[in-house]
């Protein structure tokens, strides 16, 4: 195995006790696409093709969990059991470590330094895992963001996606930036439209890296930013640099 790729899975010593070993079966996923980044970070996605029981079944909970999934209604609820077995799949490691939210919903690894973000879009999930602070979003291609840009995009981010010749991709790279950025920051009051600048006008491939900034007035952030075309959905990360 590279220790390197799995270095988030390893570095840390988990004390909470484990129910259950889960089977080589259980941890490994179907992803479509997957990507060590940044350095030794890792984005994975995978579409969502196994039965409900397969993800309930394969993630044993702790006691904080049950506290945090109390009430949740059933796809919520879905969505956090396949989010939580991407994660241990792709951390490497055989005992699942405890997966909950801060006091501001924002998700993190009990025990560990490194920072996570999950996405899903329909049958589409995605995480990503790194040492600095990351966010993610997927998305699969739809008509509405058209109808939202002007409350979410700047004037200039506005004329940077209407003068493109993929202006449907662009608005979707943009949006998923502004929704990857609000969820590294992991706070409440973000405003799209103000306080989350995205400086990319072409798309020289399927998949492209540029800049972002976070600036609310008291905090300032650069965040460098990846967007791949999946073909039916736009995947973006972003990682503060």
């Amino acid at each position: 195995m590279d220790s390197t790729k799995l270095i988030w899975g390893f570095s840390e010593i988990w004390e909470l006790s484990y129910t259950k070993r889960p089977t080589q079966k259980e941890i490994e996923m179907p992803k479509i696409f997957a990507r060590k980044w940044p350095v030794t970070g890792e984005i994975g996605v995978w579409k969502i093709t196994e039965p409900e029981h397969f993800f309930l079944d394969g993630v044993q909970l702790y006691p904080e969990e049950i506290n945090e999934i109390t009430g949740l209604g059933d796809r919520k609820l879905f969505e956090w059991y396949v989010s939580r077995h991407l994660l241990h799949s792709m951390s490497g490691r055989e005992i699942r470590a405890a997966c909950l939210k801060d006091k501001f919903g924002k998700p993190y690894i009990l025990g560990s330094s490194w920072k996570i973000s999950m996405s899903h879009s329909g049958d589409l999930a995605a995480a990503v895992a790194a040492p600095s602070k990351v966010g993610i979003d997927i998305q699969h291609y739809v008509d509405k963001l058209e109808r939202i840009a002007v409350r979410v995009f700047s004037e200039a981010e506005l004329m940077m996606i209407g003068s493109s010749d993929y202006s449907f991709q662009m608005r979707h790279i943009f949006w998923g930036a502004k929704e990857a950025i609000f969820k590294a920051y992991g706070r409440k009051g973000v405003d799209f439209r103000k306080h989350i600048f995205v400086g990319v006008d072409h798309l020289p491939s399927t998949d492209t890296e540029f800049k972002a900034i976070f600036d609310n007035g008291k905090e300032k952030m650069e965040f460098s930013v990846y967007a791949v075309d999946l073909g039916e959905a736009m995947l973006v990360a972003v990682h503060e640099i």
